[in-house]
């Protein structure tokens, strides 16, 4: 999947030139940080081009210079379509010291859209360098064999 057709959105507010779009530019010289406002949790959504069957999300939290937005604590959660209401958490990570990787494992999923939840970070900022979707497009296929569109709805 191409990184850069995922849409990203968040209520965050990028700290200078850091902007959310680093996220997915496969440059780990780069990074979206936030400014501080104090409020947990801090959400960040992406909505893919189409649905995709995934069972992993890795992220790096690596401010360059210090610990500013290291995440300690977030959760994945997920929606089979856009038009779903309701979010489904999958995964809730456990509380993280050290800066570096945050790698979540999970059953698949189909989804549409996902929300990165922080529930703590350092500085109360949030530092994210780059991010993975590991996509298992073997049970994609699978799921083609039996419905006409990824989405399941013929």
């Amino acid at each position: 999947m191409n990184k850069e057709l995922i849409k990203i959105s968040s209520a965050l507010i990028a700290d200078g030139e850091n902007f959310l779009q680093h996220i997915v530019d496969n440059n780990m010289d780069t990074l979206f940080l936030s400014v501080a406002d104090g409020k947990y949790p801090k959400d960040i959504y992406f909505e893919f081009p189409e649905s995709i069957v995934l069972d992993r999300v890795d992220f790096f939290t690596n401010h360059p210079t210090n610990d500013d937005g290291k995440i300690t604590k977030y959760e994945i959660l997920y929606k089979n379509s856009s038009s779903a209401k309701e979010w489904r958490s999958i995964y809730v990570s456990n509380t993280y010291s050290s800066k570096g990787i945050r790698i979540a494992k999970f059953e698949p999923i189909l989804a549409k859209n996902m929300c990165l939840r922080i529930h703590a970070s350092s500085s109360k900022k949030v530092a994210i360098n780059n991010i993975e979707f590991y996509i298992r497009e073997d049970l994609k296929e699978k799921l083609l064999e039996i419905f006409e569109d990824i989405d399941c709805k013929k």
